[in-house]
C-alpha cells in the first residue's frame, strides 16, 4: 500500500485514508534498534531552551519551507545521528505517534470546552543528507496526513476503545503505540510575553507522555520569539536524553539560512 501511494499525488484524499487505514491495521512493530526494548517505570528528561525563532524562521524561508518542517528535519538528522552513533543499521524512516487536534483553531475559546485531540502515526524520514531532499520527504509525509480523513478515523478508534473493558483498551493502545517509537508535539505559544500575577513568564518547557514500549518523546514549544525541546526518554531504553537534546540542537547550524542576519 505504501509503494501504491508514492506513485499518486500526495493531495489524493481518497489514497492516503486508504493508506491511513491500512497502516493503522497493518504496520508493524517499530524496527529493532539500540532504543527498542520493553519500557520501564523510570523517566529522564532534558531539553533545549531559546532557540532563535527568527533564524529557523529564516531557514524554513531558504528552503520555501515551514517552521514545523524544519524543526522535524533537525529531529530526524539527530536521531540519523543518535543510530549511527550506537552503531545501528540504517533504517529509511521511522514511525511517531502526533497528536492533531480534529478541530480548527480559532482565536477565541468555543462555547463549548472538550477533547477534540487524536493522534497519528507519522513517518519520519532518516538517512537523508541533502537538506531539501529531506525536507521534501518530511513535507509530503506531512501533507498525506493533512489530505486525508486519517485523524478522524483514528479519532473514531479511540472513541471505540474508550469504551471497551480497562484490559482491553491498554492492549489496543500498547498495539498502536508499539507500531511507534515515541511521541512528538509541536505547539505556537503565545507570540509575546504574558505574566503570572504580575511576574513575566521567562520560558516554557513541556514534556510528552510515552505510551507502550516507546523510548522517547519530543516536546516543541515556541514562545515569545524562542523555541524550546523537551526530551523525556525512558531511562533503560534511552539513558541521556542530554544527548539526544545536544544533537537536535546542533542540526539547526547544517541547514542554509541559519547563520545569516535578518
Amino acid at each position: 500500500m505504501e509503494s501504491l501511494a508514492d506513485t499518486i499525488d500526495p493531495t489524493n484524499r481518497t489514497t492516503n485514508t486508504y493508506r491511513a487505514t491500512f497502516r493503522l491495521l497493518f504496520e508493524p512493530r517499530s524496527p529493532e534498534l539500540s532504543w527498542s526494548g520493553h519500557a520501564h517505570a523510570r523517566k529522564k528528561v532534558s531539553w533545549i531552551a531559546g532557540l532563535d525563532l527568527a533564524a529557523i524562521k529564516r531557514v524554513a524561508k531558504a528552503h520555501d519551507t515551514t517552521v514545523t518542517t524544519v524543526m522535524l528535519a533537525a529531529v530526524s538528522r539527530a536521531l540519523t545521528e543518535y543510530l549511527d552513533t550506537h552503531g545501528d543499521r540504517r533504517v529509511s524512516d521511522i514511525n511517531l505517534m502526533v497528536p492533531m487536534s480534529i478541530e480548527p483553531v480559532a482565536d477565541e475559546l468555543p462555547e463549548e470546552l472538550g477533547n477534540h485531540l487524536t493522534i497519528i502515526l507519522m513517518r519520519l524520514p532518516l538517512g537523508i543528507d541533502d537538506a531539501d531532499e529531506l525536507i521534501d520527504a518530511i513535507a509530503t509525509s506531512m501533507s498525506r496526513v493533512r489530505y486525508s480523513f486519517e485523524p478522524h478515523v483514528n479519532f473514531a478508534t479511540m472513541l471505540g476503545v474508550a469504551v471497551t473493558p480497562g484490559p482491553v483498551a491498554r492492549a489496543v493502545v500498547d498495539l498502536l503505540a508499539n507500531k511507534t517509537v515515541g511521541q512528538l508535539t509541536s505547539v505556537p505559544g503565545p507570540v509575546s510575553t504574558v505574566r503570572i500575577a504580575g511576574t513575566p513568564v521567562e520560558g516554557i518547557l513541556g514534556w510528552v507522555p510515552m505510551s507502550g514500549d516507546q523510548a522517547f518523546g519530543i516536546c516543541i514549544f515556541s514562545y515569545n520569539g524562542k523555541v524550546s525541546v523537551g526530551i523525556a526518554t525512558d531511562a533503560g531504553l534511552v539513558p541521556d536524553p542530554g544527548e539526544v537534546a545536544g544533537m537536535i540542537e546542533d542540526k539547526f547550524a547544517t541547514f542554509a539560512g541559519w547563520d545569516e542576519e535578518d
